[in-house]
């Protein structure tokens, strides 16, 4: 976890001086990844009226390929690309990296038949 905490500015008195309250994380659940296989693996099943915010990524792969994550089907922007062995961090911020849209499910698509393990953090919320 990052040791920052996030801060917002929100206006508390009358005079509209800005105070800095701090707004903790929300509540995530990591996912595991192990796949050597091309293609889709499904992260989170689609679930009625909810949003998948995708907040951490911690990836390692063993060889060269690139990753997607999916609404769905449809492709997310933001493809992660690897041109050997290496790992990915995408560090927890305010706001989330990737996220679908209402109802649709996460999956993360492998371009190559490449061995990537590590894991994501999601939260699942109506909004």
């Amino acid at each position: 976890m990052a040791n920052c905490t996030p801060i917002i500015q929100v206006i508390e008195d009358g005079n509209g001086n800005p105070q800095n309250i701090p707004v903790p994380p929300p509540l995530l659940s990591p996912i595991a990844v192990n796949t050597n296989a091309a293609g889709a693996l499904a992260l989170v099943g689609a679930t009625a009226g909810m949003i998948v915010r995708v907040y951490r990524v911690l990836l390692y792969a063993a060889a060269a390929t690139t990753l997607t994550f999916d609404d769905g089907s449809t492709g997310l922007p933001g493809a992660i690309a690897f041109n050997g062995a290496d790992k990915v961090l995408l560090d927890l911020e305010l706001l989330p990296w990737f996220q679908t849209a209402v109802g649709d499910a996460l999956n993360l698509n492998n371009g190559s038949a490449v061995q990537i393990t590590g894991a994501v953090w999601v939260n699942l919320n109506a909004n």
